[in-house]
């Protein structure tokens, strides 16, 4: 168990093979992921920041939103600590200028485009290279488009159908039907295979699309918007997720949308990613007589009754809430990251 320095910084943030970037209210600033010392910073172009990708591409490059009106486009090398450009996206985005509704996907990257979406306005899709504007595609009924890697999905709220597009070329791939339309906000989860979650009619669900058929994913639940997703991953064909309301992380087979496995999750225990083998990692409080401890347990819903204590992390308390949505909490190639403001990086013995 090796514990690393800790970071002053921001929720959201990128995690590269040797830094964490952390993206706050007009600037991004880098730390050395072992020793936790700040190396550099960069001021945003357009001004505060609205929203940044997820994800990084092969290369490193990850994007941001900025601006008044969110329409502001700035791609960053990771590596160099540099902008490659920064243009406008023309994107008409309403709402006080937020260009997508909270706990949706509003800008994400490939290592060929970067696809920004938004509620009323449609979608712009930029060429990763030359930053023009190659595509723009229309809302419909002022539904929700999302995007996640090479997926861009566009649905209407006066039919229960959804359009799939490439990220890349624009190039409309799919139509689907069968889910309840997206008359409110929604996430893409995955892009290959696609999964979506949202909010249709009076239900919350989950609906995996492929070859032109949709499966619905377990049951759908009360009405409840997709920020409320506490955790979600696909790895291979399974989808594990958590909701916020819930103390169960749930593994479900996309294939035919069938629960697989559930782990209750203790008091306080939140899921930090899960590994290419399918095993989930967690954390959580220790126990009372080691209050400022925290334990990692590795869990396999192919063995379900097994959980194993992966390591304890001395003065690692955890904070309730954290997720790997809003960048509290992130598993990186066998390192664990937590918390908000304050961020301590720990380096964990191999599964």
């Amino acid at each position: 168990m090796s514990t690393r320095g800790q970071f002053d910084l921001g929720p959201t943030r990128w995690v590269t093979d040797d830094s964490v970037i952390s993206l706050g209210a007009t600037e991004l600033v880098w730390y050395d992921l072992e020793t936790g010392k700040k190396e550099q910073a960069l001021e945003v172009s357009g001004g505060a920041v609205c929203a940044a990708s997820f994800d990084l591409t092969g290369d490193g490059i990850g994007a941001i939103l900025s601006g008044d009106r969110c329409t502001k486009v700035t791609t960053v090398d990771t590596k160099t600590g540099k902008e490659v450009w920064s243009v406008d996206s023309g994107l008409d985005n309403p709402s006080n200028g937020h260009p997508h509704p909270a706990g949706t996907n509003g800008i994400s990257v490939t290592d060929e485009a970067v696809t920004i979406t938004s509620q009323c306005s449609g979608a712009a899709i930029l060429d990763m290279g030359s930053a023009k504007v190659e595509h723009k595609l229309p809302a419909t009924d002022c539904a929700a488009t999302a995007s996640y890697g090479n997926a861009l999905v566009s649905g209407t709220s006066s039919q229960d159908a959804y359009q799939m597009f490439d990220a890349a070329t624009g190039e409309h791939l799919a139509s689907f039907s069968g889910a309840p339309s997206p008359a409110a906000p929604w996430r893409v989860i995955s892009a290959d295979p696609l999964v979506v979650a949202g909010t249709g009619g009076d239900v919350f669900g989950l609906w995996a699309l492929s070859g032109g058929k949709v499966t619905q994913v377990g049951e759908t639940v009360n009405s409840l918007p997709p920020e409320t997703i506490r955790f979600a991953q696909v790895v291979g064909q399974r989808l594990y997720v958590v909701l916020n309301e819930s103390t169960l992380l749930k593994v479900y087979d996309l294939a035919d949308g069938r629960e697989i496995a559930t782990s209750k999750l203790a008091d306080g225990e939140s899921v930090a990613g899960v590994n290419g083998g399918g095993t989930v990692i967690t954390v959580g409080p220790g126990s009372a007589d080691a209050s400022t401890d925290a334990v990692v347990h590795a869990w396999n819903p192919d063995e379900p009754e097994r959980v194993t204590t992966l390591a304890t992390l001395p003065d690692g308390e955890t904070e309730p809430g954290l997720s790997t949505l809003d960048g509290t909490l992130t598993l990186h190639d066998g390192w664990l990251l937590i918390g908000y403001k304050d961020l301590r990086a720990y380096e964990l013995p191999e599964l």
